[in-house]
Order: structure tokens, then C-alpha cells, then sequence
């Protein structure tokens, strides 16, 4: 689904469309130039609150609440779900052959140690009252909804009874300038059948975007004030190696009249430095560690803080005040003795 999220649209038709006119915008949208596919469904699979139905496995009893969407053959390949085992519903559908696509987290639910064998099987579900139909394939897993909680059980039902959704996947050829074209045919489309309706279309990259909008605003903001801290720090550590310089003056003119080299006295001078921002290292890593576990905890699915980030962290941190000291310190080197003597 990551990889197509990008050239997705879509869109629903007015409520109480007939089904008809519904498939009929479907078919003329899918004789555009540039769209290679379109799917009519009751939604997209973004699914968060609602939407939801009871599942029942009737051979040992277990039931849970799973979300569902009803789909057509296309869904699955328009959004990239990948069938891990068994097959892709049959259109057109039949009064006597409800068929049912689940996620792997729906096969273990329902009591399925291995997704495969869940294919072929009965399941009861309630919705509209209740219904039986058969397991005829299984996705990979999917994130449904934001990577805060954890994979739901998801159910598709081969089904046209009040599917509304419209999802149109677009050609990334030309795309930008393509889109504008495809809108533009699509809205006259449109309005063709929905004179007095207005189209409201929906980026599905965009709506994925907004799962993050907190995450986003976050970064951006972590990113400026640590840009703000990296200048003012290197300001301050170049005032307090210019004034430790200069109190140190003196000291520099004699060795260096005692036959002390400038690489001797750059490396004598900078590990001082290198020193206290070593300590200050050790003393804020374990802080920053902190606050990141609490942080990534928000989420159901996370990476885990490993200590080379911290290292690597630490080098760049090196570096930067290496180089921020080192144009002073050489300098301070290179004087002359006779004069480093004569101050006061």
C-alpha cells in the first residue's frame, strides 16, 4: 500500500446513488488516458472509528469485532494488498456465495495457526443482521489505521450493496499535469450525472499525512531549535576558547620558546575542551534515551533506541566543536612568543 499511496484518489458519489449510476461514473472514469485503475468500495482502507462488524468462527466458537470494508475485484490491486494465501473475490456477486478476504491478524483471531488454513473456511458475520459466507483469501497485515495502536482485524465482503467509494489509481508519468487533466475530464464526468453535487476528492498520501500531522509539526520544530542550539552552542564554545586563550597567552609564548611545537600545543590545549564536552555527553545521553523511550512508546510499532545513535551522535558532536575550536587554538599557536610574553 506504501508504495501506490501516492497516485491515489478518491471519492464518494451522493448518498443514495443508485448503484447503477455509481458503476456507470466508475466505467467512464476508467476510460480516461492516464488512470490505470478504478474500484467501487464502502470506503477506503484507511478505517479508525466505527466501521465495524461481529466475526464468528462457527467451528469453535470465537467471535471479536473486526473492522470491514465491502469491495470489488479491483480494491485489492489498486491499493497494493498483497494475497498471502487463497484467492481474490469473484464479480459479479451472488445471492448464495458471500465471499470474505481477511488479514492475518483476523486468521489468528478467528483461531487459524497458519493464515492458509482459515482459506476455504465458514465464518458468521453481523452486520445488517447476520450473514455466513466463506474465507476465499488472505492479505499480508496492513496498517489500517495510525502506527500509535496496533493492526486490526480487517474483513473485506465481496459485496455492491451500498458501496459509494470510488478510488481511482493515476499514471505517475506526466503526473502532476496529468492529474490536473484527470481532474478536469473527471469533474465534467461529474457533473454530467451530478449536476447539482459537488465532488469532494480525497488524496489518500494526503489523508495518511494527517495520521502524522502532530509528528510532523514536532519534527519540524525539533529540527529548527536543534539547528538554534548547534549555532548558539558553537558561538559560546568560540567566546570561551577565545577568552581561555587569551588568559593562557603567557603560558603558550614559553613552551613554544621552550621548543614546543604547534601540533604539541593544539593537541595539549583541545583535549581540555574535548574533555568537558565528553563529560556533558555522558551526562545528557542517558537523558535524551529517556525521553525517546517515553516518546516512541506512544507507538504500537517502534524502532528500539540502540546505542549507536548515541555514539555516532557523540562523533558528530566531537566534530563540530572540533572544528569550532581549532581555527583559535591554531592560531593562538602559530603567534609570536615575544609577543604572548609582553602582555600583561
Amino acid at each position: 500500500m506504501r508504495k501506490t499511496k501516492d497516485n491515489i484518489i478518491y471519492f464518494e458519489t451522493p448518498f443514495n446513488t443508485p448503484q447503477q449510476t455509481t458503476k456507470l461514473l466508475a466505467e467512464k472514469i476508467k476510460s480516461l488516458s492516464g488512470i490505470l485503475d478504478v474500484s467501487i468500495s464502502s470506503g477506503a482502507p484507511i478505517i479508525t472509528t466505527g466501521e465495524s462488524a461481529k466475526l464468528k468462527n462457527p467451528a469453535n466458537g470465537i467471535e471479536f469485532v473486526t473492522r470491514e470494508r465491502q469491495i470489488d475485484s479491483n480494491f485489492l490491486k489498486l491499493y497494493s494488498l498483497r494475497l498471502i494465501s487463497g484467492r481474490n473475490i469473484v464479480m459479479p456477486f451472488g445471492q448464495n456465495n458471500t465471499e470474505f478476504i481477511i488479514n492475518e491478524t483476523c486468521a489468528k483471531q478467528l483461531g487459524f495457526t497458519d493464515p492458509s488454513q482459515a482459506v476455504g473456511k465458514e465464518v458468521q458475520l453481523e452486520m445488517w443482521g447476520s450473514m455466513r459466507g466463506y474465507v476465499v483469501g488472505v492479505v499480508s497485515d496492513f496498517n489500517s489505521e495510525t502506527l500509535h495502536k496496533v493492526i486490526s482485524p480487517v474483513l473485506f465482503l465481496g459485496s455492491d450493496f451500498y458501496t459509494r467509494t470510488i478510488s481511482v489509481k493515476t499514471d505517475k508519468i506526466g503526473q502532476k499535469q496529468g492529474q490536473q487533466n484527470n481532474q478536469a475530464a473527471l469533474n465534467k464526468i461529474w457533473n454530467e450525472l451530478f449536476p447539482n453535487e459537488p465532488i469532494d476528492i480525497k488524496y489518500f498520501d494526503e489523508m495518511i499525512r494527517q495520521f502524522y500531522e502532530k509528528e510532523n509539526r514536532a519534527s519540524h520544530l525539533i529540527t529548527i531549535s536543534m539547528i538554534i542550539t548547534i549555532i548558539i552552542s558553537c558561538t559560546g564554545l568560540f567566546g570561551l576558547v577565545t577568552l581561555v586563550l587569551e588568559q593562557k597567552r603567557k603560558e603558550i609564548g614559553i613552551r613554544k620558546i621552550l621548543g614546543a611545537r604547534v601540533t604539541s600545543l593544539f593537541f595539549q590545549i583541545s583535549k581540555e575542551f574535548l574533555l568537558i564536552i565528553g563529560i556533558a555527553i555522558l551526562i545528557a545521553s542517558p537523558i535524551a534515551w529517556y525521553f525517546a523511550q517515553v516518546w516512541i512508546q506512544n507507538f504500537a510499532y517502534h524502532i528500539s533506541i540502540n546505542i549507536w545513535y548515541f555514539i555516532l551522535g557523540a562523533l558528530f558532536t566531537m566534530i563540530v566543536a572540533f572544528l569550532t575550536i581549532s581555527y583559535k587554538i591554531i592560531t593562538a599557536s602559530q603567534s609570536n612568543p615575544v609577543d604572548n610574553l609582553k602582555v600583561q
